[in-house]
């Protein structure tokens, strides 16, 4: 899989974005360095936009932090799945890692709750 060029030209290094309604792209070399890493999952409100953390637990005295903003449709993609898919790719747009982040039906409640679509 690779993603396209358009996409990844507003990242800079390190930085996250969603993508295809239920993805995330992050633009970054530092990858969890084992496969099915603990995750953590802040929600932060910030005006009229969500702003999701992961924060991978890989290293637990140096965890990875993911953020991006996420819209309704978003939350409404991983609600179908109850989980977030994370691609960490090249500024080729070669996908490095895939991260797969399972959600809890609380978790999901949340999120729903948080962009306006009810549990």
């Amino acid at each position: 899989m690779k993603f396209p060029s358009d996409l990844l030209s507003e990242l800079q290094e390190g930085m996250c974005t969603v993508c295809c309604e239920s993805k995330v792209v992050c633009l970054t070399t530092d990858i969890p360095k084992v496969d099915n890493p603990e995750v953590e999952l802040e929600i932060d409100r910030q005006g009229e936009e969500l702003l999701i953390r992961n924060i991978v637990l890989d290293e637990p005295e140096n965890p990875l932090y993911l953020e991006y903003y996420a819209d309704a449709t978003f939350v409404e993609g991983i609600s179908q799945e109850a989980k977030i898919v994370i691609y960490f790719v090249d500024r080729n747009g070669e996908v490095l890692r895939t991260l797969n982040v399972q959600l809890s039906r609380e978790v999901l409640r949340l999120l729903r709750r948080e962009v306006g679509l009810g549990g």
